[in-house]
């Protein structure tokens, strides 16, 4: 069987067609047949290196990736709707068409899904004590919880950096 090659086009080069379709491209060749990177990390994107995600989020993931990353979070899939900002309506459509996500929702997954985790690993693999973190508000992020800020790319830096300090024991 060959292997397809995920080739992200210029953003002057998508028909609106073509980013309807999008998901259905390379996306699931290779080693993996599924993205369920929570229990496979091996087979993941989370093990690509940053070259091989950008090139997944500029194709956009599976709306059915939401899923994933309700599971890892441990919330329903309307709060993962919320982090996103996609509608409901719009998840159950795509989703029913096999679409893809935009870029940034398909980035944003990918963020938050490293983030899982290295939080995974920062706790010891303990992922209750993990999810417990991330929902209790922490001084050093001004006393919002780690989940709040997931919905933005600055917002996930500023939790990687705490979850760095609980690694290295630097509460200053």
């Amino acid at each position: 069987m060959k292997k397809q090659i995920v080739k992200p086009y210029s953003s002057s080069q998508k028909s609106k067609a073509q980013r309807k379709t999008r998901s259905s491209r390379g996306l699931r060749t290779g080693n993996c047949e599924s993205f369920n990177f929570i229990l496979e990390p091996s087979c993941s994107i989370l093990s690509s290196d940053d070259f091989k995600k950008i090139e997944i989020a500029r194709n956009g993931l599976p709306y059915s990736m939401i899923e994933n990353l309700s599971e890892a979070l441990n919330k329903p899939v309307i709060s993962v709707l919320d982090i996103l900002g996609v509608a409901q309506t719009t998840y159950n459509t795509n989703k029913k068409k096999d679409n893809a996500l935009s870029s940034s929702s398909s980035e944003l997954i990918i963020l938050i899904m490293d983030l899982v985790n290295y939080g995974i690993e920062v706790f010891n693999k303990e992922n209750d004590k993990f999810l417990l973190w991330l929902n209790t508000s922490n001084v050093m992020l001004r006393n919002n919880t780690p989940l709040s800020l997931l919905d933005t790319t600055i917002g996930v830096n500023e939790v990687k950096l705490c979850l760095d300090r609980i690694e290295y024991g630097n509460f200053a």
